[in-house]
């Protein structure tokens, strides 16, 4: 997967609104951003992302030069060598009988033939120790992943420079951007805003990661329950055991 024209027709490639909608009523839509919606003040919504189209997909890779196999629905490298990506995904009984299918349809729509690593998906905690420790021997190229951005957006734990970076990407620009997300001077929000501003457009520039769907977590609190919040990094002062009221002594029950 070292071709940024093969990464990023890839990422255009799945309509991620309308998976959304069919498999999940609309709990889950397409990511607009690589910074997660809890962290709206430094989403730059400026920035294109990758949108749904498979006509830009075909075109990019038409103009990088990866030619159609001869009479076939497939393409090839621009060297001529046959093209297959290996994907990793974690298993999910619940839905990927419907995501697998329908990403391996959606690349091949672009003449990328996508096939499952070893043919099947995996233990999603056995899928990690092989992509962490690197014990796949090369031969996944794409993985399917989720990160849950908590308080802290700051994913240098995760890319660069550190064990656990399952995608192997990095470079001394990468590294510069990481390293500014954890300098003191974050401390200023303005400054704050502009480092992640530059990390979003580097990974829009290179594409190391796309960004796929967000999901809306439900919490079932019975109506007796007052001033629970489910916010990331709500003051303490506003939220906490010390404000959750009970507004009845037995649960309400219809």
């Amino acid at each position: 997967m070292n071709n940024v024209y093969l990464r990023r027709a890839m990422a255009h490639a799945i309509d991620y609104t309308m998976l959304g909608q069919e498999l999940f009523s609309g709990l889950s839509f397409a990511a607009g951003s690589f910074i997660a919606p809890n962290h709206a003040a430094l989403m730059d919504l400026s920035l294109p992302g990758f949108p749904y189209s498979p006509e830009i997909g075909n075109a990019i890779l038409d103009a990088a030069g990866f030619p159609f196999e001869a009479g076939g629905v497939y393409r090839t490298w621009p060297n001529g060598n046959p093209l297959t990506v290996i994907w990793a995904f974690p298993t999910n009984p619940a839905t990927e009988n419907i995501i697998v299918p329908f990403h391996i349809q959606s690349w091949r729509a672009i003449g990328v033939r996508v096939e499952l690593w070893q043919g099947r998906t995996h233990d999603q905690v056995y899928l990690w120790d092989t992509l962490d420790f690197d014990a796949d021997n090369d031969e996944i190229h794409i993985y399917t992943g989720r990160w849950v951005a908590g308080s802290n957006p700051n994913p240098q734990g995760r890319w660069g420079h550190v064990d656990w970076n399952p995608s192997r990407y990095n470079s001394p620009e990468w590294e510069q951007i990481l390293s500014n997300l954890s300098d003191i001077s974050m401390f200023d929000q303005s400054v704050m805003i502009a480092n992640y501003a530059a990390m979003q457009a580097h990974l829009q520039e290179v594409v190391p990661y796309f960004p796929t769907t967000w999901a809306i977590t439900l919490s079932a609190i019975n109506n007796r329950v007052a001033r629970w919040d489910t916010r990331v990094r709500i003051p303490t002062s506003e939220f906490g055991w010390h404000v959750v009221r009970l507004t009845a002594a037995q649960p309400y029950s219809r």
